[in-house]
């Protein structure tokens, strides 16, 4: 991925959703090598992205059938 449009991509964020590019970095390395296979893993990165994006997740999203 070039720089500008890694750059412009950031500014688009932080402009449109008030989402910090530090934010996105941390969340990408933080799953690089996770287990998506994993319901708690996506549980988490689900709640994760919906903060940084401050929009709220349903009560069944955040409960739903966790094994």
């Amino acid at each position: 991925m070039s720089q500008d449009f890694q750059q412009n991509i950031f500014e688009h964020l932080k402009k449109k959703a008030n989402i910090n590019p530090n934010e996105v970095m941390n969340v990408a390395k933080s799953v690089q090598n996770a287990n998506f296979k994993d319901e708690r893993t996506v549980r988490n990165l689900v709640r994760q992205l919906a903060m940084m994006a401050n929009k709220p997740l349903s009560q069944q999203k955040k409960i739903g059938s966790l094994k």
